[in-house]
């Protein structure tokens, strides 16, 4: 706590400008722990679920609920600090603490405008299927109990090489080993590379995939994104809701993998965090590929 001086408090009194710039001071500093609001599509004015928000390159972050409201914890962070608030599909936004300080935010975002190709593919464009990624599974497992209801934005993923051939993912799959909890709702994520770190979506909106209790493989089919892949990828899952299972402790577990190669995980623990590599060990995950003459 810090202490006044006796001397300079009656100073104060007989001086209002230094009575001002005292209270300024204190006021900078007594700033709210956590900040609440929703977070909207800025056209519809609907609630989006998910969302990322955080600070930067920083392990300080959360999503939005399935409500579209948030809270978010931001003591000990200078009032310069920015949160960025971003979500497949729409532009993201930066805002300092300063600026946003209190309760009841109204986070608008802006949809994005796509023009997408179209792309057709044809049977007889096919040359063959094949499985890129982690898809034979090792005796390593990890994971967490008493998960939380939502995620925090955290990623995990491996690079997927590319080896000269066009393809169109078709699927993208990963392992639980042991599950218990009633369903879990994840959101998947493919990048393009910057350097050796994660850049650029490929997709256009928001790829959502539900398990259920017992579940192993987790399967999401994507061929209606048309994703056509001519360099090396990123592909990540993303928990992001939690069903509980009211009998019992919730557990919630995942395979490790090996496949054609050694390729890095990624993995960040929280939304706008920087990407780690191989901080997490290589988890099950492949994509089944379409590859094409």
């Amino acid at each position: 706590m810090t202490k006044i001086n006796p001397t300079l408090i009656s100073r104060i009194h007989r001086s209002p400008l230094i009575a001002f710039t005292i209270g300024f001071l204190f006021s900078s500093n007594i700033l709210a722990q956590t900040i609440h609001g929703i977070v909207l599509d800025k056209t519809t004015k609907e609630a989006l679920p998910f969302v990322h928000i955080g600070i930067l390159n920083e392990n300080r972050g959360v999503i939005s609920d399935d409500q579209g409201l948030f809270e978010m914890d931001v003591s000990h962070l200078s009032t310069d600090k920015n949160i960025v608030f971003s979500m497949i599909g729409y532009h993201a936004i930066s805002m300092s603490i300063r600026e946003i300080q209190g309760n009841n935010l109204r986070i608008e975002l802006e949809p994005r405008g796509y023009l997408l190709n179209e792309v057709v593919v044809k049977p007889a464009e096919v040359a063959g299927i094949t499985k890129l990624g982690r898809h034979k599974l090792t005796k390593t497992t990890t994971g967490q109990s008493g998960v939380k209801k939502f995620g925090f934005g955290g990623e995990w993923g491996i690079r997927i090489k590319y080896k000269g051939q066009k393809y169109q993912i078709e699927d993208v799959n990963f392992h639980t080993r042991f599950n218990t909890v009633d369903s879990v709702l994840y959101r998947i994520n493919i990048y393009t590379f910057e350097g050796d770190l994660p850049a650029g979506t490929i997709l256009s909106h928001p790829v959502y995939v539900k398990s259920y209790a017992k579940d192993k493989w987790i399967s999401k089919n994507v061929l209606s994104e048309q994703l056509i892949v001519q360099e090396d990828i990123i592909v990540a899952f993303e928990l992001v809701q939690i069903w509980y299972n009211s009998k019992g402790e919730n557990h919630l577990f995942y395979s490790m993998g090996q496949g054609y190669d050694a390729g890095k995980s990624y993995s960040r623990p929280s939304s706008q965090a920087p990407w780690e590599i191989d901080e997490r060990g290589p988890i099950a995950l492949y994509i089944t590929a379409r590859l094409l003459q």
